[in-house]
């Protein structure tokens, strides 16, 4: 029987391990004032005080997470269900209105939203679903809620998107700020025994930075596809580089 060797190649891929880092982002959304300069519309409220109108599919960002405030539909009857108020300072949701809160960096996870009421009592009527569709997972049971403050814990869940739903029929709901935690897995790289050079795997790309004069990569079956290159373009995957003799193991997205 023919004996088969495993290139040295292989060896090393089975030895190096994959390091996958996961750092920790809050990206924080205060509605006491309106800083998002929601246009306004006197009147327009149940209590005659300046409202400013939230226009449909309306969404801010804040370090790497979007909230669409006012998705579709967006409004019952004449009355807008989505407005900020400056009688109570506060965004005002009235009965089955939404939002939708989005991660926009690729593999995060969502781990906590706290949402500050004003009416904190209130706050019993927020649901939170994975997404818009009728086979839509039910998040509620993540949910608490103390005085003010409603606290959605979704560290044991995978969610990169969900929406926040006033379930009930003539609940007022005044909010006024918005926090989102999440966690964003980073490409792995291994720090080299030679740190006169870094391999940096980003997002379609792979980069050596510093001293490198000896450079080959390789794909995961072992084929090299660049050499003495310092920076190539490449599909996600998992790539073996060797830098003066050092290889690494990284993961491109």
């Amino acid at each position: 029987m023919k004996r088969i060797i495993p290139t040295a190649l292989a060896i090393i891929a089975l030895l190096m391990p994959i390091t996958a880092k996961a750092e920790t982002k809050t990206a924080t959304f205060d509605f006491s004032v309106n800083t998002y300069g929601f246009p306004s519309c006197p009147g327009i409220s149940e209590t005659g005080s300046s409202s400013y109108i939230i226009s449909p599919e309306t969404a801010i960002s804040n370090n790497g997470v979007t909230i669409t405030l006012a998705p579709s539909p967006y409004k019952a009857g004449s009355k807008y269900i989505a407005n900020w108020r400056s009688d109570i300072n506060a965004l005002y949701y009235n009965n089955l209105s939404h939002f939708i809160i989005k991660t926009s960096d690729t593999g995060a996870s969502i781990t906590n939203v706290t949402i500050t009421f004003s009416n904190g009592k209130n706050g019993s009527r927020s649901y939170f679903y994975d997404t818009w569709q009728s086979s839509r997972v039910d998040l509620s049971s993540y949910y608490t809620l103390k005085d003010d403050i409603g606290t959605l814990d979704l560290s044991t869940q995978k969610y990169s998107e969900i929406q926040w739903f006033n379930n009930q029929a003539q609940a007022e709901l005044y909010i006024k700020k918005i926090e989102v935690s999440y966690n964003m897995i980073t490409s792995g790289i291994e720090n080299a025994t030679d740190s006169s050079f870094k391999v940096i795997a980003g997002k379609g790309n792979i980069r050596i930075d510093g001293n490198a004069n000896n450079i080959q990569i390789y794909n995961i079956g072992g084929a090299m596809i660049s050499q003495n290159r310092c920076s190539i373009e490449c599909q996600p995957g998992i790539y073996i580089v060797r830098v003066n003799g050092i290889a690494k193991k990284v993961i491109v997205k």
